[in-house]
């Protein structure tokens, strides 16, 4: 399930994203932006690779836990 804030700030970076986008079609500068494009990506990026370990040691557990049942 996906929290609200969450939500907000993938909202918030696709339109940070989409503008840079406009930007870069007006203009024709593929450039324009770059710095902010990859600081969104890298905070997207660090917040997945959060979930996956998360996600990761959950599992773990839950198998651990069903070993000691068995």
């Amino acid at each position: 399930m996906v929290s609200d804030r969450l939500r907000t700030r993938l909202k918030q970076h696709k339109a940070v994203l989409v503008l840079i986008d406009r930007r870069r079609r007006e203009t024709g500068n593929p450039n324009i932006g770059w710095v902010l494009e990859k600081k969104v990506l890298e905070i997207e990026m660090a917040d997945l690779e959060a979930a996956i370990v998360a996600q990761e040691k959950y599992v773990a557990r839950s198998l651990a836990e069903s070993d000691d049942l068995a």
